[in-house]
């Protein structure tokens, strides 16, 4: 059982239909007919009910998804505990402000945040909506 397939397992459960967990995903549609496919295997049980209109979850399969949810919730906590808190921003951080706050504080903001981190980008919205 791989990662890959239970985040597959997810998505495809989320959306009903393999076609548009693939555009979700980027991946080719049969690739992720194959996942899933593999895991039933390995399972020995479908994980979904396949009709016309796309592909709802067998009692099992639900079973399964609440299971793939947690490990993979879990994996994320490992990962961020692996990320250390002071690490560098990356990246682009967007900003929205009333442009009655802005006039006062994007300078400084902007200059205080590109010291802060310099490997980031901030990009500041001024508008009332």
């Amino acid at each position: 059982m791989e990662l890959s397939q239970l985040r597959t397992l997810i998505h495809v459960a989320e959306l009903g239909s393999l076609s548009k967990a693939a555009d979700r995903l980027h991946i080719a549609q049969p690739a992720l007919s194959r996942q899933v496919r593999m895991l039933e295997e390995e399972l020995g049980f479908a994980l979904f009910l396949r009709h016309g209109r796309g592909m709802v979850l067998s009692e099992q399969g639900k079973e399964v998804l609440a299971h793939a949810v947690r490990v993979l919730a879990e994996i994320d906590e490992i990962r961020a505990t692996a990320t250390p808190a002071d690490a560098p921003l990356t990246g682009e951080i967007a900003i929205g402000l009333p442009p009655t706050v802005a006039d006062i504080i994007s300078l400084p903001l902007a200059a205080a945040f590109g010291k802060a981190h310099p490997k980031a980008k901030l990009r500041l919205v001024s508008a009332y909506t």
